[in-house]
């Protein structure tokens, strides 16, 4: 894939046009708290019929398992489909996460510990005996609510405002085996954390291009008509030289983007590998980019009021969540040293 199709770009332009009307205006009261995120996020699900098309997967592959169950056939691991709607369906994913993250970048993954009325855990089981690093992994869903289950208020953190945090504690918690997804205490699916955090780290790459993009457009705006010396600084070398280096950024991470949205018509997903080490460059670009940002912007750059001193804030977890920089680099070592 080279560029977007005549559909995503169709797609993209509505999306834009929906943060334009619903986010963009309301950005400082998402920022600072004012204005939860829920009801719009709600309402581009709706706009977009993304809860329909979730739904309609998931209640598929769970009509398919029952039959197999029913036939006493053992469960079946997903297969990839590949093809091009599966192309169509992960440009679908990537698309509003770039858009929304031009402005708001909390609004795209799905921390809000303290107010989630669904909770997912991936947790090692502890039998006493087996060492850490070579206990089971199960996944299991809790419901607020739950006897133990203690959600904190939101904690103030440097960005993200727009997507509130908080700590869970499970104390002495007790739930039934119906629980877990898609394994038994004896047959952990320990693929499934993988799965998880490929995709996770997979997708910073739209969200660091999002970020990326809004810092590119709103330098490339500022060095024209910001007038220093005589001149639109945009005719100096050193700016120039920012904004060429932004442009590049860009370009690796829209391939980035392109490349998943290819594997995904291929009947493919990136290892976890491959994950990690699209995850470090995205992050390390975006953080670049946002902090390149503020000093174009000068003294203007440090102030609430632009946004590129919120991109910046907003650009630095990347760097952390999904894994450290330092995880990602681990991973990534450890695939090239294996025998």
């Amino acid at each position: 894939m080279i560029e977007w199709s005549e559909m995503h770009l169709a797609i993209r332009e509505q999306v834009q046009r929906f943060v334009a009307t619903e986010i963009a205006p309301r950005r400082m009261e998402l920022e600072h708290g004012e204005l939860p995120p829920y009801d719009i996020l709600r309402k581009l699900f709706d706009t977009f019929g993304m809860k329909e098309m979730a739904l309609a997967q998931f209640q598929a592959r769970i009509e398919k398992e029952k039959a197999r169950a029913a036939a006493g056939e053992p469960p079946r691991e997903p297969r990839a489909r590949g093809g091009e709607l599966a192309m169509n369906e992960a440009a679908m994913r990537a698309i509003p996460v770039i858009e929304l993250c031009r402005y708001s970048p909390g609004m795209a993954f799905i921390t809000n510990g303290p107010f989630a009325d669904t909770i997912v855990f991936i947790c090692k089981l502890d039998d006493g005996v087996t060492p850490p690093d070579q206990r089971k992994i199960v996944s299991f869903v809790l419901d607020k609510g739950t006897p133990g289950l203690v959600q904190s208020k939101p904690l103030r953190k440097m960005g993200l405002h727009a997507s509130p945090t908080g700590e869970l504690f499970l104390e002495g918690v007790r739930v039934g085996k119906d629980r877990l997804i898609g394994e038994t205490e004896d047959a952990p699916a320990r693929s499934s954390a993988k799965e998880t955090f490929t995709s996770e780290r997979t997708g910073v790459a739209a969200m660091a291009l999002g970020i990326v993009e809004q810092c590119r457009m709103l330098c490339i705006d500022y060095a024209k008509t910001r007038v220093q010396f005589g001149k639109p600084i945009g005719d100096f070398q050193l700016v120039q030289l920012k904004l060429a280096k932004m442009e590049v950024a860009r370009m690796n991470l829209q391939n980035l983007v392109f490349r998943q949205i290819e594997l995904a018509g291929a009947g493919r997903d990136m290892t976890l590998a491959e994950a990690s080490a699209c995850k470090l460059y995205a992050a390390q670009a975006a953080m670049d980019v946002a902090l390149e940002a503020v000093q174009l912007f000068g003294g203007n750059g440090y102030m609430a009021e632009y946004q590129v001193e919120q991109l910046c804030r907003d650009a630095k977890v990347l760097q952390i969540y999904g894994g450290t920089d330092e995880i990602q680099i681990s991973q990534i070592a450890r695939s090239l040293l294996a025998p």
